[in-house]
């Protein structure tokens, strides 16, 4: 599994653009765009007490600041091909509906407010 953190831009860069530079590059340049973190991480398909993984149990045992539930969304939601997914999803069949050609299940982060 890759998941996808979002992170705050850098504070207090400053750098010259130049000439002829399109808004979004600019943005960029300029430290104001976000940043993505990737965290990536082997998952078992199934729990030591021989359950199926969860969606929810796998993002609490990475990364517990973030999902510190496992069944529901506290301060984060995991996003699948913009969509966003439930927690009690079964990992397995996630990984067989929705996993890339590269065997990794993509998982975007996106933070509630």
């Amino acid at each position: 599994m890759k998941i996808y953190l979002p992170t705050s831009a850098s504070q207090g860069t400053s750098q010259t653009i130049p000439e002829g530079t399109s808004e979004d590059d600019a943005a960029a340049a300029s430290g104001k765009a976000g940043h993505i973190r990737v965290v990536q991480s082997l998952i078992p398909l199934r729990l030591p007490s021989k359950q199926p993984q969860t969606l929810g149990t796998a993002l609490n045992n990475v990364l517990p600041s973030i999902f510190p539930s496992r069944r529901s969304p506290l301060l984060a939601q995991p996003v699948l091909h913009g969509a966003v997914a439930p927690m009690s999803a079964n990992l397995e069949e996630l990984g067989r509906a929705a996993g890339f050609g590269d065997g990794f299940l993509h998982v975007a982060v996106v933070m509630m407010s």
